[in-house]
């Protein structure tokens, strides 16, 4: 689930159609309706963004590339761009807003824990790169998980690890 709260619709709909204004129009605008400063912040920054993630998704070769460079962004952000982005990019946009932010790592720290591997930082490294692998395609399942966790972080590699 996203960490920032939605504005409310009324407010992304008052975004959408204020993109439409020439960049130099929409915080005039904006100030004019009295609109929160981070809705003015977003039509401030939405079309270098825009600019920067439309260069940037199409080199991502995975989809835990995409979803590794979009989890920066929030998502009322990427909301807006992928209604005024072309449909290329509106794809990978709303694949991540559907679907792939959701997706989680089979295993959780518990699980780990059981499996013999101690608290601690490897723990974000661990899941995070099982869920790279998750969304890649690589991993399917908890059995599949524990195998790519114990091939790829071998206990007995592991500092202070049970073995």
């Amino acid at each position: 689930l996203p960490l920032h709260p939605l504005p409310p619709k009324w407010q992304l709909l008052v975004e959408c159609l204020l993109i439409q204004l020439v960049p130099e129009c929409r915080l005039g605008v904006a100030a004019n309706l009295q609109l929160p400063a981070d809705s003015r912040e977003r039509l401030k920054k939405i079309t270098d963004i825009q600019r920067v993630i439309a260069k940037e998704i199409p080199q991502c070769c995975s989809i835990s590339a995409k979803v590794h460079y979009l989890k920066g962004y929030t998502l009322p952000l990427l909301l807006l761009i992928a209604a005024h982005s072309p449909p290329e990019l509106r794809r990978s946009l709303w694949c991540y807003l559907r679907e792939w932010m959701y997706i989680k790592p089979a295993l959780d720290g518990n699980q780990l824990m059981a499996m013999g591997y101690k608290p601690g930082k490897l723990f974000k490294e661990i899941l995070d790169s099982l869920l790279m692998a998750t969304l890649d395609g690589e991993v399917d399942g908890e059995e599949q998980a524990v195998a790519w966790v114990g091939q790829h972080y071998p206990l007995h590699e592991v500092p202070g690890s049970a073995t």
